[in-house]
């Protein structure tokens, strides 16, 4: 229990300075702007702040994404019996000495994690 709750913080302060710096972007000059407009908050928060925070949003998504993915120690903790993922079936043969056979799996993993990062930093260059 205690070392899921350390796995939800870790996971949860990636995500959240990703947010914190997409917040950072919101001026409350848009929130009186759009007041002045007679807007209420709810429309606020759909026409102005989602489409601001989309890009803070996806790339903690992304970022949750790539660390998850390569998260051995809470798999092998949490992980119901019976039940193999990659990360655990790479290191079960790992263990076992048997490269050859995890290796399919190990590159799955290298390239499931690096995809996600190639396309953000290609969206990043896109927009400077």
């Amino acid at each position: 229990m205690l070392y899921s709750l350390l796995t939800l913080f870790v996971f949860l302060a990636i995500s959240v300075g990703s947010v914190e710096s997409g917040l950072e972007k919101i001026t409350p000059n848009m929130d009186m702007a759009s007041r002045t407009l007679g807007k209420g908050p709810f429309t606020t928060l759909c026409r102005i702040h989602f489409p601001l925070l989309r890009p803070a949003l996806v790339a903690g998504s992304i970022l949750v994404f790539v660390d998850t993915m390569k998260e051995l120690p809470a798999t092998l903790i949490l992980r119901p019996f019976n039940f193999e993922t990659l990360a655990t079936f790479v290191y079960q043969y790992a263990s076992d000495e048997l490269l050859m056979e995890c290796a399919p799996a190990a590159l799955t993993i290298v390239f499931a994690g690096i995809l996600p990062v190639i396309l953000l930093n290609a969206a990043i260059d896109n927009k400077s």
